[in-house]
């Protein structure tokens, strides 16, 4: 009996021990001037879900009229910017963008020029990037860029939502049929060098994807090589379980991603620069295993976050990514982010590459079952950082954090045969349970945003759009915080 009191007692103690709290602080060693991009459009947002809604209980004899005029003025907008790079800092873009937003809500009621809203939004697409290549490299450019490309692909994706039909999930732009070279994949050319931007799942995707101050849609990055017998591909990319790691192609769709942006580097005199880049990785590491690097130092090769290894693979050949390094200056975002172990705040995040000069759109595609779970996503995450912003953090339980340390210790030893631990190498035990604590709130508040636009679409008739998916994600998560 006094033997297993003892062994009792041991156990009570160790526990105990394992309760004590550890100053775990990140020092935040490099920030930003830049400011978070503010669309201050909310009269604009309201009148197009006006005149939605209008269209959608009222009979419009002239809606055909209004239907060729938008897109009669679209098509001359952006004739306007493809002759003069001017244009794209000029009144001439937020008129651009405006009148596609005007086109758009009126496709549903016309459904059949479905098809002919798709090709405007790649002309847009292709127009902006070429025309970007003879501007300036600085914020203003970036943020008249951003308003263009983010702005026209979010309308895109509310009438893919309202139609019921299912529109083709792959966009192949023209600057991706220059030549025949690389590998055929569902009839898109893709070739080494080529970047790879994709969204997760997971709710720790949606923090990194809206944390820039240019909230994007896009949380990874990957960089891709392709031998020279053009039949092995390989994926290089940086997981936070196991730092940078090769995959084939079959590994990486395992991992259910709810969009890809595939990016190519401009050409160059040199036309083997990007392949050369995607080497450069695969022989540093064919030298030695670089672990992951949350702190988000895009200077130190020594660890590597996701967006690095493709920036420092380009770096070997001379070429600068990420020309504009992303700015993170909301409050919440850096509260939050520094809690998980980011210390740099000029850095560069996944999303912010579409905006580089240096890349060319080459095509995308989405989950079009996984689309409206990814704004609901954004909507909730957005809603955490304005929490945040507030004074809100991560918390790690007080009671789970013994356990969180024997799995911490358990994962040590995993690492060191080589093997992947419940807890990534990098992370500690209160940060692990911080994860758990947003990964919980997260998740909860998308149950109770999808709730709401459940009884809005009820009495509406359509599916809310973003900025009321916000408006449901700020008043619940208002709630769901308001003792804290």
């Amino acid at each position: 009996m006094k033997i297993l009191f003892r062994i009792l007692a041991a156990i009570i103690l160790l526990y105990l021990i394992l309760m004590i709290p550890f100053s775990s602080e990140n020092p935040v060693r490099l920030t930003t001037t830049e400011q978070p991009f503010e669309w201050g459009s909310d009269t604009l947002w309201n009148k197009l879900e006006t005149d939605f809604e209008h269209l959608q209980t009222n009979h419009d004899p002239n809606i055909f009229t209004k239907l060729i005029y938008y897109q009669n003025e679209t098509d001359s907008l952006i004739q306007l910017i493809s002759k003069n790079e001017k244009e794209l800092l000029s009144p001439a873009a937020d008129s651009l963008l405006i009148s596609f937003f005007n086109y758009s809500i009126l496709i549903p009621f016309q459904p059949a020029y479905t098809d002919s809203l798709y090709a405007r939004y790649k002309k847009i697409r292709i127009a902006v990037k070429e025309m970007q290549t003879l501007l300036p490299d600085d914020i203003n450019t970036k943020r008249s860029i951003y308003k263009l490309l983010y702005g026209t692909r979010a309308a895109m994706e509310e009438i893919i939502l309202q139609l019921p039909q299912k529109s083709d999930a792959l966009v192949i732009f023209d600057s991706g049929k220059e030549d025949d070279s690389g590998i055929n994949v569902h009839g898109l050319q893709i070739k080494s060098g080529d970047v790879l931007l994709s969204r997760g799942s997971a709710s720790v995707s949606a923090l990194i994807a809206r944390a820039s101050n240019f909230p994007g849609n896009f949380s990874h990055v990957a960089l891709l090589h392709i031998n020279e017998s053009g039949k092995e591909i390989k994926v290089i990319e940086s997981h936070i379980e196991k730092g940078v790691a090769i995959a084939d192609s079959t590994a990486y769709f395992k991992d259910k991603k709810q969009r890809i942006l595939v990016l190519r580097k401009r050409n160059t005199n040199d036309k083997m620069v990007a392949h050369k880049a995607a080497g450069s990785m695969l022989e540093l590491l064919s030298k030695h295993s670089i672990p992951y690097d949350f702190s988000m130092d895009f200077q130190d090769a020594d660890k590597m976050f996701c967006s690095e290894v493709a920036s420092y693979a380009y770096s070997t050949q001379g070429i600068k990514l990420w020309s504009v390094p992303s700015g993170i200056s909301h409050p919440g975002a850096v509260a939050w982010l520094n809690s998980f172990g980011v210390q740099y705040f000029s850095t560069q995040m996944p999303s912010d590459l579409e905006y580089d000069k240096e890349m060319m759109l080459i095509a995308e595609w989405y989950d079009r079952d996984l689309l409206w779970e990814d704004h609901v996503y954004n909507a909730a995450m957005d809603a955490l950082y304005e929490q945040a912003k507030q004074g809100l953090q991560p918390e790690a339980s007080f009671w789970l954090l013994p356990v969180a340390r024997v799995l911490k210790g358990w994962s040590v030893i995993k690492n060191k045969m080589g093997y992947i631990g419940p807890i990534p190498e990098g992370m500690n035990a209160t940060t692990a349970l911080k994860n758990t604590w947003l990964t919980e709130n997260h998740e909860d508040l998308v149950k109770q945003i999808k709730v709401s636009a459940n009884e809005f679409q009820k009495t509406k008739g359509y599916l809310p759009p973003y900025w009321q998916l916000v408006k449901m994600a700020n008043m619940h998560a208002a709630e769901k915080f308001s003792n804290k």
